[in-house]
C-alpha cells in the first residue's frame, strides 16, 4: 500500500509541476499581450490627436 501511495505522491507531483509550467506560460502570454495593448493604447492616442489636428484644420479653412 505505501508503494502505491508513494506512486500516486509522484504522479500527482508531475501534474503539479505539468500545471504550473502551463500557468507560467499563460502568465508569460499575458505579461505580453498586456505589454503590446499599452503600444496599441498610445497608437490610438497619437490617432486621436492627429484626428483632433485635421479636424481643426478643416475648421479653420471653411472659416477663411
Amino acid at each position: 500500500m505505501a508503494t502505491s501511495g508513494s506512486a500516486v505522491k509522484t504522479r500527482q507531483l508531475a501534474q503539479l509541476n505539468s500545471q504550473l509550467a502551463q500557468l507560467s506560460s499563460n502568465l508569460s502570454d499575458t505579461e505580453n499581450l498586456l505589454r503590446m495593448t499599452s503600444v496599441q493604447a498610445e497608437a490610438m492616442r497619437g490617432l486621436g490627436s492627429w484626428h483632433g489636428g485635421f479636424k481643426r484644420l478643416c475648421f479653420q479653412l471653411t472659416d477663411m
